[in-house]
């Protein structure tokens, strides 16, 4: 119900957008013939006529607290969407392991919420200056400004304005305007200052990016010249943006710390390079199982022996992490000892078996190991045909592996031509659960050009496929790639025969 107001010097002003809200019904009577609202005085018998100073006082009254209505709502919608906007942060943020990806979302999410541009500060590892990580703005020369500014005068953790300001007292700082103190401090040659005007630069905010009782870093937020300055609430949700991402990022720089350590370990825990051996090559290759995963129990060896023989080993502890990485460092370490005593594979074996079963926690582990023996010239003996000069010359022996298995995968053998197929030797029971008595040995003959493949269980096994289908494309994939590698061989020598002889 619209009421006309009479002019009064407590009223709103003609020009006052108020005055034309309509008022909840109830609040005022009926209007009376002359102008009057009619109410029922509180004790009275009748009505009593509201108008002239009482009336306006209402009426203003009324307007007042729609308009204290309207702005809490205003600002319960401003830290509904706020929080919302926080949310959602948090998920970007702690979806990604990659430090820079996170700085990169951080100033994304930064500059769609809070300023026509974002600048995110960390401390360096060393000394107190700040490293500009990443700056982005809407104007491209106002970001590429800012990057060769602070190449030639980066600021620095005792700056007494920010960011260095801001990571040292862990404090925000909110600039309207630069005062000529601060202009000074940060532009010394004003032709520096009068480039940085040209760019329109505004009101700013600098929040600190706190981890703990550090602070890792600032994010410093900026308008474009004649915007508002930054309101409280504004710098509260830049503060809390600022916390999540220091967040994201340590957590980010911890996972790839132990990444790394964990390479390093497993580096430290397998050979780095194969030896080299007579007649033969030897090619290596690690890679974790499970992404994030970088230590672990897999592990195998190249042992040269007396007379030209190799010990070729491979293993896996179960289990994942430091634990089993132990468990694999001490057996790999048992494993080469025996080897260079000249055990044969099922006695050595048989002592790992005794090793693995005296470790505390009842750890199991699956091993394979043979002996390369190199091919050789078969002894002609006396009188026979291959002593004979005028005879086709001597017999040549086969290299052959002798072989034994603790539960672990045969290897593959991939003649020269003919198809791969995997070894049939006795796999054994694992190290830790069998009867040292039960490994046996088998001999296998390797001709010319053949290459024997060992592998651990996860190059095969897969939640998604059964072992059969993995052992098939493991057997058809590396005879596909031998045979390009040896066909690229073989027209490599044509070749070059062919230079030789055109």
């Amino acid at each position: 119900m619209a009421v006309d107001v009479p002019a009064n010097t407590d009223s709103p002003t003609e020009n006052d957008p108020a005055v034309a809200t309509e008022l909840p019904i109830g609040l005022v009577g009926p209007v009376g013939s002359r102008g009057s609202a009619e109410a029922d005085t509180p004790g009275g018998s009748g009505p009593a006529r509201i108008g002239g100073s009482r009336g306006a006082e209402l009426l203003w009254g009324a307007v007042r607290s729609l308009r204290g209505a309207r702005r809490r709502h205003a600002e319960e919608r401003a830290a509904l969407e706020g929080l919302s906007f926080l949310s959602a942060a948090s998920l970007r943020l702690g979806g990604s392991l990659e430090p820079y990806r996170i700085i990169e979302m951080v100033i994304e999410l930064a500059r769609s919420r809070l300023g026509d541009g974002a600048m995110l500060w960390l401390r360096a590892p060393e000394g107190d200056v700040l490293d500009l990580v990443l700056v982005d703005h809407a104007d491209p020369q106002a970001a590429a400004y800012v990057r060769a500014l602070t190449a030639t005068h980066p600021p620095r953790v005792t700056d007494d304005y920010a960011p260095g300001l801001v990571v040292r007292t862990g404090e925000p700082m909110c600039i309207e305007d630069l005062t000529p103190t601060l202009r000074r401090s940060l532009f010394p040659d004003s032709r520096e200052y009068a480039r940085f005007r040209q760019f329109g630069w505004g009101p700013s905010m600098t929040v600190p990016m706190p981890y703990g009782d550090q602070v890792i870093g600032a994010l410093t937020l900026s308008r474009a010249h004649g915007h508002p300055p930054y309101t409280k609430v504004e710098q509260t949700l830049a503060e809390d943006l600022a916390g999540r991402a220091a967040l994201a990022l340590v957590n980010a720089r911890m996972y790839r710390e132990s990444q790394e350590a964990g390479r390093a370990l497993q580096r430290s825990l397998l050979p780095a390079h194969p030896p080299v051996l007579e007649g033969a090559d030897v090619a290596m290759e690690y890679r974790p199982g499970t992404a994030g995963t970088e230590v672990g129990g897999d592990f195998y060896d190249v042992i040269p022996l007396a007379d030209g023989r190799v010990g070729l080993a491979i293993g896996d502890v179960m289990g994942r992490g430091l634990r089993a990485a132990a468990v694999m460092g001490q057996l790999r370490a048992a494993l080469r000892a025996y080897a260079l005593e000249e055990w044969g594979p099922a006695d050595l074996l048989a002592r790992l078996d005794v090793m693995v079963s005296s470790l505390p926690g009842l750890p199991f582990a699956t091993c394979l190991y043979g002996i390369y023996e190199p091919a050789r010239a078969a002894t002609p003996v006396a009188g026979s045909r291959d002593a004979d000069p005028a005879g086709d010359g001597p017999d040549h022996q086969c290299a052959r592996v002798v072989l034994a298995g603790a539960g672990h995968p045969a290897p593959l053998l991939v003649p020269p031509d003919d198809d791969p197929r995997y070894l049939e030797i006795d796999p054994g029971l694992p190290l830790g659960v069998g009867d040292p008595a039960q490994f046996v040995e088998s001999a296998v003959e390797l001709p010319p050009g053949s290459s024997l493949v060992f592998f651990t269980d996860g190059l095969v096994e897969s939640r998604h496929r059964p072992l059969s289908d993995g052992l098939d494309l493991l057997r058809v994939g590396m005879g596909e790639q031998l045979t390009r590698r040896r066909g690229a061989a073989r027209r490599a020598e044509i070749d070059a025969a062919r230079r030789r002889h055109p």
